[in-house]
């Protein structure tokens, strides 16, 4: 429904009636990314607060972030996310919307948030894994030939060793 509002409202004003909305001007800005809120709608039965915004990334790489970790800041609170629509990638020099919702307070009580708070929308950004290039694997030690004086002819066995099969494991379904 928060998705659909203008058209919703432009066609069937009596589905929306009980939704308020209003435009958002709210900007948190991270350095090489900012968050823009668009617009705030409030579901006055769900007491739940629906932001559209877009993530804007002004970097020159790809901006990584955790979609499921969104917070809005209304004053001195902070109101964890109850459902999100992000992707968790923007692309160098791009731009996304993205959609947050919160329901109620932190305690799990009504939060009754009226859409004309100041609010700033918080995001985790997850730091870039780094590109390594995989490491040669050293061969496994080959154990010692047994001295002439060992009567012992089998291979050392023991609880960190694997027994030696006597013939490849492939060798039964040869013809």
């Amino acid at each position: 429904t928060a998705k659909a509002f203008p058209l919703l409202q432009g066609q069937h004003p009596e589905v929306v009636s009980n939704i308020h909305y209003r435009p958002a001007t709210g900007r948190t800005d991270f350095g090489d990314f900012m968050v823009q809120l668009e617009e705030v709608l409030r579901f006055d039965a769900e007491d739940s607060l629906v932001f559209r915004a877009f993530i804007t990334n002004r970097g020159d790489a790809p901006l990584n972030y955790a979609p499921q970790s969104f917070q809005v800041r209304a004053g001195d609170r902070l109101y964890p996310q109850s459902i999100s629509e992000a992707s968790g990638v923007v692309p160098p020099g791009g731009s996304e919307p993205i959609y947050v919702a919160i329901t109620g307070s932190p305690d799990g009580g009504r939060a009754d948030l009226s859409i004309r708070n100041e609010f700033s929308l918080l995001v985790t950004r997850l730091s870039p894994r780094p590109v390594v290039s995989p490491e040669p694997v050293p061969p496994a030690p080959v154990p010692a030939p047994a001295s002439p004086t060992s009567s012992s002819t089998s291979p050392p066995q023991g609880p960190w060793l694997l027994p030696v099969p006597t013939s490849p494991p492939w060798s039964e379904f040869l013809p």
